[in-house]
């Protein structure tokens, strides 16, 4: 019974930081320039951490702060 608890635990850890995961792509059309603006990203996260990835194409505003 302990090893099933420590299971689930450790897979439950391991989804919560998929979870936080936030690569986005930056929008054709977004609002502003500005990176903390999650609605300038598809989907509405920012990418800030270690592991996200942030995607650039086309787009009207291309000067970010």
């Amino acid at each position: 019974m302990r090893n099933a608890v420590f299971i689930f635990a450790f897979c439950l850890s391991l989804m919560a930081q998929q979870a936080y995961a936030a690569s986005a792509t930056w929008n054709l059309h977004p609002t502003n320039g500005e990176w903390n603006n999650p609605l300038n990203w598809m989907p509405a996260t920012v990418p800030n951490g270690p592991a996200d990835m942030a995607t650039f194409g086309l787009s009207n505003v291309t000067d970010l702060f």
